[in-house]
């Protein structure tokens, strides 16, 4: 299992770039959300961006993601806590490779290998 961890996402942040229009004329979004979307729709729309623009490779191989938990924190000046994971199959792998959007900015990854053993 690879897990991902994204602890320090400021997705106020990266909503706000996504509302501005002249990211969108520069090429830095290929989406603009409308500001007459609700926070809550804009957060749908960014998982959806999250999810469709994180791509995991492993030896070659592409393996999917599931976004499996959303910590918010209370206050709006604290990072989001987003995770990502995935199985496989792959008994030793050689090489990872991980595409992300590149509007996300400044972020933390956490890549964590299971040791499996007996009891």
């Amino acid at each position: 299992m690879v897990r991902q961890n994204f602890s320090y996402l400021y997705i106020q942040k990266w909503e706000a770039h996504h509302r501005n229009v002249e990211a969108w004329l520069m090429r830095d979004v290929e989406k603009v959300i409308s500001s007459e979307i609700s926070s809550k729709e804009a957060s749908t729309i960014l998982l959806e961006i999250l999810i469709n623009q994180t791509h995991l490779q492993a030896d070659g191989l592409s393996i999917p993601l599931k976004l499996t938990n959303i910590i918010v924190p209370s206050e709006e000046t604290q990072p989001s806590h987003l995770i990502l994971e995935t199985t496989h199959q792959i008994k030793l792998i050689r090489s990872v490779s991980l595409q992300l959007p590149k509007t996300l900015g400044d972020y933390h990854l956490q890549v964590v290998q299971p040791i499996y053993r007996f009891v």
